[in-house]
């Protein structure tokens, strides 16, 4: 499918915003409220959209050279390399309503969903779009399979709750981890060594004895007979895409974000070390929650002590470019079986067009979480040398013929959700106020991925318009 083709279940786009003469794409059409957004990832590139859409006249703020948070992707000798943001299902509704209403759908695609998983010696490969590959596939034993029906039959029980937007819906669901759910349902460790383990880590690096069994039923709503979907210019395309209709200040390196009357006063340094103060109507703070914390100093105690609960890891990328491309088809590799550290691999070319240069590869290997952490003060060399041990008995080609190694380390990465986070979170979701003059978007809103992040941006542009 070309760039210029309509992905199949995607809602048609309405044609761009035209341009107007002589204002540039973000000029506000009307003389609406004053509203500045700090931070340029995609929850508020989300609500800067969004208030943009609706005649606000909106500047966003972001401390770092480039947009897009960790929806990022770094070229290098025509490899495309998403560092961090990876992989968008066809059921993260609220991205994708995001990508129809601003005119981007024709930049998406359906992208490779083919897994494999390592049992021994034997690779057996399942389409997460395809239940019957799962009802199939040889990799787990009969009785595994039935037992895992009856935890899907949970899941589809619980659906109405599973809600990316607001996941504290299932806070009643929340009552103990990954690891015991499985032992209490009685399922054969196969499917917590084969399947469950290597989701955990590579999704959350977080083990199943850390994570809430609603993480789970996520995993199994999000796998579980939904596609996949990106662009061939890389992720960060969708976010370049929305920057280019937006007032964004790079290098604004925002220092404090307060109420003041009926607005909100912004104070930030620009890129000459220089001193602002802006005056607007309104503001979202999207940045994590320890960002959030040294910004908005005015927080209710109920929600700093909620902020400052979250667990959030710190994590590595790691990506080897081969100028030889393995036979492997799959877009994700689970090694679990194979490797103490290593939980699989994702096969970027394989994944979406455009990711490698043609003949060439690219391998992007996931890691439990103690590894992160083990290695996080090692320098990019130990990393990659490290990365090529671990990957040579599945890929003989990085041997000799690695052609590219790329580091990149995130902190904050993820947030672990642990048993009663959930709950947790219910009560933060309630104490916020809606008419606040300063509102909240970020990767504490919901479990980490790009869909709720754009989510909680959606909603924190729709409570300053319902309140101005």
């Amino acid at each position: 499918m070309s760039v210029n083709e309509q992905a199949p279940g995607m809602p048609s786009s309405p044609a761009a915003p035209a341009k107007r003469a002589g204002l540039p794409d973000w000029a506000p059409r009307t003389a609406g409220p004053r509203v500045v957004v700090v931070g340029a990832g995609i929850a508020g590139l989300t609500a800067a959209f969004r208030l943009h859409e609706a005649g606000c006249q909106v500047t966003v703020l972001e401390r770092d050279t480039v947009a897009g948070g960790r929806m990022r992707t770094t070229i290098i000798d025509g490899y495309r390399i998403d560092t961090a943001a990876s992989i968008l299902s066809t059921c993260y509704t609220d991205l994708r309503r995001l990508i129809k209403d601003a005119g981007l759908t024709s930049l998406v695609s359906p992208a490779c969903d083919l897994f494999a998983f390592t049992r021994g010696d034997q690779v057996h490969r399942v389409r997460t779009s395809k239940i019957t590959d799962f009802a199939r596939t040889r990799l787990l034993s009969p009785r595994a399979k039935l037992r895992l029906a009856g935890v899907a039959l949970d899941m589809l029980r619980h659906r109405g709750k599973l809600d990316w937007t607001d996941p504290s819906q299932a806070a009643d669901l929340d009552t103990q981890n990954m690891r015991a759910y499985l032992n209490r349902r009685r399922i054969p460790p196969e499917v917590l060594d084969l399947l469950v383990e290597p989701l955990s880590a590579g999704f959350c690096l977080a083990s199943p004895d850390e994570l809430s069994v609603v993480n789970l039923f996520f995993f199994l709503y999000m796998l579980g007979g939904n596609g996949l979907i990106n662009t061939t210019t890389g992720i960060q395309t969708l976010c370049d895409k929305l920057t280019a209709r937006l007032d964004i200040r790079l290098s604004a390196d925002v220092t404090r974000v307060a109420t003041s009357g009926q607005g909100a006063t912004i104070t930030w340094n620009g890129p000459d070390g220089r001193e602002q103060a802006e005056q607007a109507d309104a503001a979202v703070i999207a940045t994590p929650a320890p960002v959030t914390l040294k910004l908005h100093t005015a927080l209710p105690p109920y929600q700093r002590h909620y902020l400052r609960s979250l667990v959030y890891r710190r994590g590595i990328s790691v990506f080897l470019g081969l100028n030889k491309v393995p036979a492997e088809p799959a877009m994700f590799l689970s090694t679990a079986s194979r490797h103490p550290g290593l939980v699989g691999v994702v096969l970027e070319h394989n994944k979406a067009p455009g990711r490698a240069p043609a003949g060439h590869a690219l391998l992007a290997p996931y890691w439990r979480h103690r590894w992160h952490d083990e290695h996080h003060g090692a320098d990019d060399t130990t990393i990659a040398a490290h990365a090529v041990e671990a990957l040579a008995p599945l890929f003989p080609e990085v041997t000799d013929h690695l052609d590219l190694t790329h580091i990149q380390r995130w902190d904050p990465h993820s947030i672990v959700w642990t048993p009663g986070s959930l709950k947790a979170h219910r009560g933060f979701r309630a104490s916020l106020d809606p008419a606040s003059p300063i509102q909240l978007a970020g990767d504490y809103f919901s479990f980490e991925c790009t869909n709720s992040s754009a989510a909680s941006g959606a909603r924190a542009a729709q409570n300053i318009l319902h309140c101005r």
